[in-house]
């Protein structure tokens, strides 16, 4: 027979850890999920164009290539290279933004 006080038991200590998730513990994780987020789309907004140009030049090949100005691929490679720059400047702003205040 199972013992069922020992499994109320643990179902009720677990309900009361779950209670215990503050709300500042979940404003912390919005705020990390923001940041995040916005990481992400500079990340998928500054590396798509590269990838997308590199797809499509493998299956094109030379028939594309006289057709591609020189500026157009320094332009997509370069703004990878601003994807990596913004990562610091994002998450400066992110600890700039922050204020006690906010921090409860």
């Amino acid at each position: 027979m199972i013992n069922f006080t020992l499994v109320l038991t643990t179902i009720s200590g677990r309900s009361q850890s779950l209670i215990q998730f503050t709300n500042k513990e979940l404003a912390t994780e919005h705020k990390a999920t923001r940041v995040l987020a916005v990481v992400f789309s500079c990340f998928f907004v500054c590396w798509t164009p590269f990838f997308l140009f590199n797809f499509t030049m493998g299956f094109c090949g030379k028939r594309c290539d006289s057709s591609i100005p020189e500026w157009a691929t320094s332009l997509f490679l370069w703004l990878g290279y601003i994807s990596s720059t913004l990562n610091p400047i994002i998450y400066g702003m992110y600890l700039i933004l922050r204020t006690p205040e906010h921090d409860y």
